[in-house]
């Protein structure tokens, strides 16, 4: 009464000397592969394929795969959630986000990872779980977007958000137009109310445009706010081309000259020069220190624009230059 398919044939038989010891043998009906094709349409993919001989393999070889991905997309979301959770900030309901999460899991998925395909016949008990299986891999590609979504854009552009109008609420006397708060307020809210409401963000048609407000946000507060203020309040009050030629002073050639001593002034004036670059690459830099020396060995700054230029806003900051040698 034993039965030999070929997912037992290997365990039953090792030997061709086993064979002896068969009496009789009747030939059972074909497996049935209508329930692995519903199987494979559920999670997917064309089922069509398994219930042709022709095509059986390949069609096995592809269920593989579809599971595999399952099973790493549940890990995947694993991370993600506990990511979320790890955050010192919630704007969006975590609660929420764990008990849809729980849902899809209503279906032991690594039970679907079987050796080959006579063993489809092992989950047929899964028959009137199908539609489940859909609609929870459904659900989780879509909270793995959703959380891939907030933890790497909402998350910092709400942060981004809060912080710009806690700058404009204290510095009012900045803002020329005062429409643009308004403005602001709005994508703000509009972007709270759908995160904070989870029913809404997992939702694509209410999450999809939440990218586009931050980004209309920032570009609104940078260019109608913080880059105006910046320019009446700094940018014009400083003659930054002075920095732009300093490899073509004389003083910055003999610096060079100073470079090639046995002792630490290279670096010194190297990473001089890489201030003064970044000067020149963004406004907000400031220079902290030059030393310029004549053939005495003293200070002189006579010959140089750009010397007397940093000297007068710069170096008197500090009262007087600060001789090279207690600096080396």
């Amino acid at each position: 009464g034993d039965e030999i398919d070929i997912a037992n044939i290997r365990e039953k038989f090792r030997s061709v000397s086993q064979f002896e010891n068969i009496i009789y043998a009747l030939k059972k009906d074909d497996l049935s592969y209508d329930f692995a094709a519903r199987l494979m349409n559920a999670i997917g993919l064309n089922g069509n394929k398994i219930l042709k001989e022709s095509t059986r393999n390949e069609a096995f070889k592809e269920y593989k795969l579809r599971v595999n991905e399952i099973v790493q997309l549940l890990k995947g979301l694993d991370s993600l959630v506990n990511h979320l959770q790890n955050r010192p900030i919630h704007f969006i309901n975590v609660d929420e986000v764990e008990a849809y999460y729980q849902q899809a899991q209503t279906i032991d998925w690594n039970n679907l990872d079987i050796a080959n395909h006579a063993k489809f016949k092992d989950l047929e008990h899964l028959n009137r779980d199908l539609k489940t299986i859909t609609d929870s891999i459904a659900n989780m590609e879509n909270l793995k977007a959703a959380l891939q979504l907030y933890n790497y854009t909402i998350y910092d552009g709400i942060q981004y958000m809060n912080q710009a109008m806690d700058i404009l609420e204290k510095n009012p006397e900045f803002v020329t137009d005062k429409s643009i708060i308004g403005k602001l307020q709005e994508f703000c809210n509009d972007t709270k109310s759908i995160v904070t409401d989870f029913l809404k963000f997992i939702r694509l048609d209410e999450r999809f445009p939440l990218e586009g407000k931050i980004k209309a946000f920032k570009d609104i507060y940078a260019k109608e706010f913080y880059y105006p203020a910046h320019e009446n309040t700094i940018g014009n009050k400083v003659d930054w081309k002075a920095y732009e030629y300093f490899v073509d002073d004389p003083v910055y050639k003999q610096c060079l000259q100073l470079a090639r001593l046995n002792c630490n002034v290279n670096a010194k004036i190297h990473n001089q020069a890489s201030v003064w670059t970044r000067i020149t690459q963004n406004a907000k830099s400031f220079l902290s220190n030059l030393y310029l020396l004549n053939d005495n060995g003293d200070i002189d700054i006579s010959g140089s624009k750009i010397a007397q230029f940093i000297y007068t806003t710069i170096a008197d900051k500090k009262g007087k230059m600060v001789n090279i040698e207690t600096e080396l």
